[in-house]
């Protein structure tokens, strides 16, 4: 185990030393400590300022973290993915005298580093912030963060490497975690039936007892309960069913034969997790392996110049399988017919100017999900054609982004017309709610394109999507305050226009400025 230590030691060193080498680098640490101290100042002020120090405040966060993460890790588990092996690590450490399973906990170990680093500092934002005592936050560390490692490294060993059962029979096991996150749903979906979807309800839902009887997750949800708020029938019987699970696992592990029948399994994860990576650096959020199904396709070009760009695409498109929706499609129609749906059976209960304002905060919130998804704008940059076409810089960018504005107004009248009917909003503000939503849209693509361009490849992905965000934020946040002040003055209907009168105005400068800094680079290319 020396060994393995010695390799995940020397890996981040050697990560450390270049990235000091990088200009970049210096910017993401000031930011990031910039960011925490922000976080932390905000959190005090709130916590222990506005007297919130209520200990059930601290396991309601906790159990909204664990219901959103643990899930991730389960169904990454049950696809048999998730561990983190590079083509060095195959190369160097899997023809070495070293037992399958310490492999195994490597893997997992270079993924659980950053999830043990948060731990700790949960652990002193209870102390320091709620008050808890040393003995709990003790416990807490043992009980509910050191075992519940342990029980994902023994979940690791028996699902990648067991060579007792066969292939069948562990895909049905796999089956049952899908089971596990389908039962979770299914207790989320009956509790808000009973009691109707509203944020109250929400907070309702991750302090009742329905939890604690989820299989693993709620589990692990009463060991907490118990830990830090005391013992009530359903914390005892979560935990005692977890403490059991954990030890059975742990048991299995420790017993299980592994000989390392894995390998090839692994060897083809790390090409894949090579690929995600080269992708990332790129900007393309989307996974290794996936296969676009395509078909023949054609298409008419007409015009000249910049066009090109825009009939490529447009052939493109017609190749897919889906022409230009995907999974992000899918999830603006569930969200606005579900939203649907609720309000016919009464469980959603927004109104008066509420009404007028929410499905802003929606879509922000899924253009945020889906904003780190590379465009098709971006990946025009890594043609040289692009930069050969005679055609002025404005007139490229504004026909290499056009098929994002139709895709954008697709997704969102499939999620505001679902919204308007169930709320009785009239039409004329529906069609500004999208005119708004598609402006609001492009300030964030033409942001990422002023960054990209500007930036270039010398402070790399990370830093590109830093001061997009921090431009986004900012613009977003004056569309806001003029939106607010308007509504105090002359209401909804004023507020929306002038927000979007002033999105439509930095989108075009956005646009100008991204149009100038591709002339730029065309001439440096040249």
């Amino acid at each position: 185990m020396n060994s393995l230590l010695y390799v995940l030691r020397t890996g981040y060193k050697n990560w450390l030393k270049k990235n000091l080498k990088r200009p970049g680098f210096y910017f993401y640490v000031i930011f990031l400590v910039a960011y925490v101290f922000f976080l932390l100042s905000a959190l005090y002020g709130w916590v222990v300022t506005g007297g919130h120090r209520e200990p059930e405040i601290f396991v309601m966060a906790l159990t909204a973290i664990l219901l959103y993460f643990t899930p991730m890790n389960y169904r990454a588990y049950a696809n048999r993915k998730g561990l983190s092996f590079l083509p060095s690590h195959v190369h160097l450490m899997f023809s070495a005298p070293i037992s399958p399973k310490k492999l195994l906990i490597f893997g997992s170990l270079q993924t659980f580093s950053v999830s043990m680093i948060l731990e700790l500092i949960v652990i002193v934002i209870g102390i320091f912030f709620f008050q808890f005592s040393l003995l709990q936050m003790l416990l807490y560390f043992l009980l509910v963060s050191c075992f519940s490692f342990a029980v994902e490294f023994a979940l690791i060993i028996c699902l990648y490497g067991n060579e007792r059962f066969s292939t069948k029979v562990m895909e049905w096991i796999a089956k049952i975690f899908w089971f596990v996150l389908l039962a979770m749903v299914a207790v989320a979906a009956v509790f808000f039936l009973k009691n109707g979807f509203t944020f109250q309800n929400v907070l309702s839902f991750l302090v009742s007892d329905w939890i604690c009887y989820i299989p693993i997750f709620g589990w692990q949800v009463a060991l907490i309960r118990l830990l830090l708020l005391g013992a009530g029938t359903a914390e005892l019987i979560g935990s005692i069913c977890y403490l059991i699970y954990g030890a059975v696992l742990i048991f299995c592990a420790v017993r299980l034969r592994c000989t390392g029948a894995y390998y090839e399994d692994a060897i083809k994860f790390a090409d894949d997790f090579q690929k995600i990576m080269d992708r990332r650096k790129k900007g393309d959020a989307t996974t290794a392996g996936e296969k676009k199904l395509r078909k023949h396709a054609s298409v008419t070009y007409k015009g000249s110049g910049a066009r090109a760009i825009f009939y490529r695409q447009l052939l493109e498109y017609k190749k897919s399988r889906f022409y230009m929706f995907g999974i992000s499609t899918l999830i603006y129609a569930g969200v606005g017919i579900g939203f649907l749906v609720l309000q016919r059976m009464g469980k959603v209960q927004i109104s008066g100017t509420a009404a007028y304002y929410a499905v802003f905060g929606i879509l922000v919130y899924l253009f945020l999900v889906f904003g780190q998804m590379q465009t098709k704008w971006d990946r025009e940059l890594e043609n040289p054609y692009v930069f050969m076409i005679p055609s002025s810089s404005f007139s490229k960018l504004f026909y290499a982004t056009a098929l994002e504005h139709v895709k954008t107004i697709c997704e969102v009248l499939l999620l505001v017309l679902p919204y308007g009917i169930a709320l009785k909003l009239p039409a004329w503000y529906l069609v500004l709610v999208v005119l708004v939503a598609v402006i609001a849209k492009a300030v964030k693509l033409y942001a990422d394109t002023v960054t990209t361009l500007f930036l270039g490849n010398h402070f790399g992905t990370t830093a590109r999507q830093m001061l997009r965000m921090l431009i986004e934020s900012i613009l977003l946040g004056i569309a806001f305050l003029i939106g607010l002040v308007c509504h105090m003055i002359a209401g909804p209907f004023p507020a929306v226009v002038a927000a979007g009168i002033y999105l439509t105005v930095a989108a075009v400068a956005l646009m100008i400025a991204g149009a100038g800094a591709f002339a730029r680079m065309e001439y440096q290319a040249g």
